[in-house]
């Protein structure tokens, strides 16, 4: 025998289900608004940031510096104020160092000191030693070496992109050698001396250089031997080879390289290249030809 359930009842449960089928339609309809107005407002913040990254770049720093801060800085808020960023948003750190960087870069004052006490808040950012990087530049582009390498000392390189890994470490290793600390600078000039970039040549140079400083003469021709021949150090090449092989007592080699430009070159280096060959027709005595070319050396403000 079977029971019908009461028509009171059946309307109930057919009203509920088609409540809750509402609400859920509802709340289902509502997610993507949320969604859409937070991705519009990132879209704004992220358009806003690449803009300030273009001007950056473009060394518009006065102009980037206003829009860096609209970043960061609501609207109803003034840089008096503390800006509060929360630890994962990076894009507004980022913000708040290149403006300070901007800043700094057109002479403002205190804009150094504020982007070192960035550097101190948001340590663990990548930007951070981009920053130290950059304040260490400005040292090094006003000729403070010491004040450059304090600021390179803290970098790590691991967060450097490519160009900034390479200027980093010809511009310490060149500060250094400055300082007359040449086998730190050789250790940063090694970075940059084995793979295409803008410094290549200048490091292959200096670590030639310090090596002939340093007696390690075949050490220093094997780094020279390496520069292009149209390399802006072309000119000097002979006079440190010819220096190498007078000092080797390889006389031969020190006469085939200088003979030909002593007799021939309009090069600066004249009266350097023409004294070695001077020195090397001496010991093979061949007196009236070292006399010849020791007079081109004695003319020379080389000599005095």
């Amino acid at each position: 025998m079977s029971f019908e359930k009461p028509i009171i009842y059946t309307v109930l449960l057919k009203r509920s289900i088609l409540c809750l089928q509402l609400v859920c339609i509802g709340a289902l309809m509502s997610i993507p608004a949320k969604l859409s107005a937070q991705e519009t407002a990132g879209f704004t913040n992220q358009t806003t940031y690449h803009t300030a990254i273009n001007l950056y770049d473009h060394q518009s720093y006065a102009i980037a510096a206003k829009v860096f801060e609209q970043v960061y800085l609501p609207a109803n808020r003034t840089p008096a104020h503390e800006v509060k960023v929360e630890d994962e948003d990076l894009e507004k750190v980022n913000s708040q160092f290149y403006k300070s960087l901007s800043e700094m870069k057109l002479g403002n004052k205190g804009a150094e000191q504020q982007t070192i006490l960035l550097i101190k808040k948001y340590g663990y950012a990548p930007m951070a030693h981009t920053a130290s990087l950059q304040i260490g530049l400005y040292h090094f582009q006003q000729g403070d070496f010491s004040g450059a390498i304090e600021r390179f000392k803290p970098v790590s390189e691991n967060t450097l992109q490519n160009d900034e890994f390479d200027d980093l470490n010809f511009k310490y290793g060149y500060a250094l050698f400055r300082l007359n600390q040449s086998d730190e600078a050789s250790l940063h000039f090694n970075k940059v001396l084995n793979h295409p970039n803008i410094y290549q040549e200048d490091a292959i140079y200096y670590t030639a250089h310090i090596a002939y400083d340093k007696k390690q003469y075949d050490e220093s021709l094997k780094e020279l031997k390496k520069l292009s021949p149209n390399s802006k150090y072309s000119a000097i090449y002979p006079v440190y080879a010819s220096q190498i092989y007078l000092l080797r007592g390889d006389i031969d080699s020190t006469i085939s390289i200088t003979k030909p430009l002593v007799a021939h070159s309009e090069s600066r280096y004249l009266p350097l290249l023409a004294k070695a060959l001077g020195s090397a027709y001496f010991f093979k005595e061949w007196f009236p030809d070292a006399a010849k070319a020791f007079d081109i050396f004695k003319a020379s403000k080389f000599s005095n």
